[in-house]
């Protein structure tokens, strides 16, 4: 009688999790992002509606270019909501020199260029004057850096963490099921 068979899978990570989930049931695994979706909706409407709807600064609301770059004004407040948006990755992280990218498994993505101008002016170092003075003055009408998504986030993190840690379990239970 030939001998049993042992098989073991050993999940380290919910990016492991993700991936093996996705090669073994792709419905199941574009549901999880359906499902994170559903969690941080809350978050994502709150940023939405935090957006200010006309240009923050009047300088935002002309045609602007940054050398190299596409364009990252006029300010379009609808073109910024529509940006607001959920992911879920399974992508292994890639070393590039000194910088990682795709470390985060599930997270909230902002990708619109005049927003992040919002969101995040002033975070580092400013080196000129007028800089300077657009920091200042959107930290005296938004706040400090992080003005939007990251205070929209805050004010719902316990709620987010909690679904989102039971959708990790329910992931690596799926997982192990079908193993």
């Amino acid at each position: 009688m030939p001998n049993p068979i042992e098989t073991k899978l050993e999940i380290l990570g919910a990016k492991e999790a993700l991936r093996a989930l996705n090669s073994i049931d792709k419905k199941a695994r574009r549901q999880v992002t359906k499902d994170y979706a559903q969690i941080v909706s809350t978050v994502v409407k709150e940023a939405q509606a935090t957006t200010p709807a006309e240009p923050p600064l009047s300088g935002m609301q002309y045609k602007w270019s940054a050398r190299r770059v596409a364009q990252i004004f006029p300010w379009n407040n609808a073109k910024s909501d529509r940006a607001i948006k959920p992911f879920v990755s399974g992508k292994k992280p890639r070393q590039h020199g000194t910088f990682v990218s795709d470390l985060a498994t599930f997270g909230i993505k902002w990708t619109s260029a005049d927003a992040l101008t919002l969101e995040f002016s002033g975070k580092g170092p400013v080196p000129t004057a007028r800089g300077k003075q657009m920091v200042a003055a959107l930290s005296q009408r938004y706040g400090t850096p992080g003005r939007v998504l990251y205070k929209a986030y805050m004010k719902h993190a316990d709620q987010v963490l909690y679904e989102t840690t039971l959708l990790i379990k329910k992931v690596m239970k799926q997982v192990e099921d079908e193993m």
